[in-house]
């Protein structure tokens, strides 16, 4: 991934890594006597491999090196307009191979745009390497499938002999995949982050090049020092108990009930309420920090999410985030108005959401004052549809278009 702007760098290693991973089943073969029942059970893998295209070419390229004209050939920039939050257009664009995402988006002629998308659009550049022999892939991305399926292979391998994996030599010495281990084919999740790394995000009205404000929330390891700091922070007189990963829609929103008191508690005690969205798959709950500063950046990271969705067979979404609010006629509002800033009658608000793959979305709003004194006063918490969370029309489009 660190040497993609570089074409012979990056074909170096990727025909280094081909031929590793090539190793890997001629290396389980000659251990063949040492795993029960081996034959039947290898047997049942090479199919599979056999009936996996990407595998295939993974096979065939033993004997075969990627030549520079291979990645010449499939130089290829997608480059996106984000515009609105409804589905973005984009074009494949054929580049030279050492251009970088940035450069590629600095020389992108943009045309008339509606006025909205003339003062928030962004456009997001991503390079993408393909070969002569996997045309529809890119190179990276069919790499980090390969690891999956083989680490799922050679797990099972390890199960068959009734060891742990992470308690071999090799494991003790130097962890395979840095804790971040593949899920069931799966690559492991330092491998997703490869096409965040391969973008860049343009701003159309300064021309300013944007970076992604997101990242993991950390947990200290101490679960009885973070409890006892929560409750003695947040002014709870019990422990919250660890929550189960929602299974239906039901569960889901009960979970977005308990972020509407949790998240009032946080902004009474610290004033401000962090962006954080929760996304809900077979993983369990993956809890991330976005960090926009304005409606451009926000349209990047939750279209970004959208992609993150379709990968990880999210189920559903729940989140919170400090929000304007208008409490005065909207008819007074100029119909290509970008945001809040500046009009009278804005107002503050905390707001709760959550959607289910179904296409069920609830919001929770709770309008806030600031007194003199700092404290913070609550209105009643209202509850709304989709129309009050636009920002998740990205991802409602990822659910709607999969099976």
């Amino acid at each position: 991934m660190s040497a993609y702007p570089r074409p012979e760098a990056f074909r170096q290693q990727l025909n280094s890594l081909l031929q590793e991973t090539r190793n890997v089943t001629w290396m389980l073969q000659t251990s063949k006597s040492k795993i029960p029942e081996f034959q039947h059970w290898y047997r049942e893998w090479q199919q599979r491999m056999s009936d996996d295209e990407i595998m295939r070419w993974a096979v065939a390229m033993r004997n075969q090196v990627v030549k520079e004209g291979d990645l010449e050939a499939h130089s290829v920039a997608r480059v996106t307009l984000l515009g609105s939050w409804n589905s973005p257009s984009f074009v494949d664009l054929n580049v030279p191979a050492h251009f970088s995402p940035a450069a590629v988006a600095r020389r992108v002629s943009v045309g008339e745009l509606p006025p909205t998308a003339a003062k928030i659009g962004v456009l997001a550049v991503e390079r993408r390497w393909s070969v002569n022999t996997l045309p529809d892939y890119e190179v990276l991305e069919a790499l980090a499938h390969c690891y999956g399926v083989l680490y799922e292979l050679i797990s099972e391998a390890h199960d068959l002999c009734q060891i742990a994996m992470a308690d071999d030599s090799v494991e003790r010495l130097r962890r395979t995949a840095d804790g971040q281990e593949p899920d069931q084919g799966r690559p492991p999740r330092c491998m997703e982050i490869s096409r965040e790394h391969r973008t860049a995000f343009l701003r159309l009205a300064t021309g300013e090049l944007l970076t992604l404000g997101h990242r993991a929330i950390g947990r200290e390891p101490d679960v009885e020092l973070r409890l006892t700091k929560i409750m003695d922070r947040y002014g709870l007189t019990e422990a919250p108990k660890p929550i189960p990963p929602p299974t239906s829609v039901a569960e889901l929103f009960s979970f977005a009930e308990y972020l509407v008191d949790m998240s009032k508690r946080t902004l009474m005690r610290d004033k401000t309420h962090i962006h954080i969205v929760h996304l809900i798959s077979r993983r369990g709950i993956e809890m991330h920090v976005l960090e926009p500063v304005d409606k451009s950046e926000k349209l990047i990271l939750y279209h970004d999410l959208a992609g993150k969705v379709a990968r990880d067979g999210v189920m559903g979404v729940a989140g919170i985030a400090e929000a304007w609010s208008y409490r005065g006629d909207l008819n007074r509002l100029p119909d290509d108005l970008v945001d809040l800033d500046g009009v009278d009658g804005r107002g503050e608000s905390l707001m709760v959401f959550a959607a289910w793959r179904s296409g069920e979305v609830r919001v929770w709003i709770t309008d806030f004052v600031r007194k003199d004194d700092g404290e913070i006063q609550f209105a009643d918490t209202k509850l709304s549809g989709r129309e009050a969370a636009n920002f998740l029309l990205p991802i409602l489009a990822v659910w709607e278009s999969q099976p």
